[in-house]
């Protein structure tokens, strides 16, 4: 923890974060329900204790296997790292290369009145880079 004030205590980016994040809604039971919680998992980490608006991100790729990524708030905001870049770097990590076209399904958990929503810039890049990716947004509150 960073004291900005004597009375705030801020966590740091690498400490483990709990936002105690639910979904809204009942999940359906289909496939993607593990691409949810997972999102969900992603955005309990995230790190955004300046705008308090954890979001996660769950990708899966053609042969099933599952990469997952959550918002990095910088204070300075633009050098802010967004949850699906954070899990494209997971897929480049772990994925064993093939290309961004081999990403098949995303889901983007985020609370529903968020100050800063990351659905619009995860949607433009992932039609960009995999366009056939089936791609969901659920809300979470807490």
């Amino acid at each position: 923890m960073v004291k900005i004030s004597p009375a705030v205590d801020v966590p740091l980016l690498l400490e483990p974060h709990n936002n105690h994040l639910t979904l809204l809604g009942i999940t359906n039971g289909h496939v993607d329900s593990d691409l949810k919680v997972t999102a969900l998992s992603a955005a309990n980490r995230s790190y955004a204790p300046y705008s308090r608006c954890p979001t996660g991100v769950a990708l899966v790729d053609c042969e099933g296997r599952v990469y997952r990524g959550w918002y990095m708030e910088s204070a300075a905001y633009n050098p802010s790292l967004g949850p699906v870049q954070a899990a494209l770097v997971d897929f480049v990590a772990n994925g064993g290369g093939g290309g961004f076209k081999r990403i098949v399904g995303a889901v983007l958990v985020e609370k529903k009145d968020a100050v800063v929503r990351q659905e619009h810039t995860a949607r433009m890049l992932l039609q960009v880079i995999a366009p056939k990716c089936d791609f969901e947004v659920f809300h979470c509150c807490g």
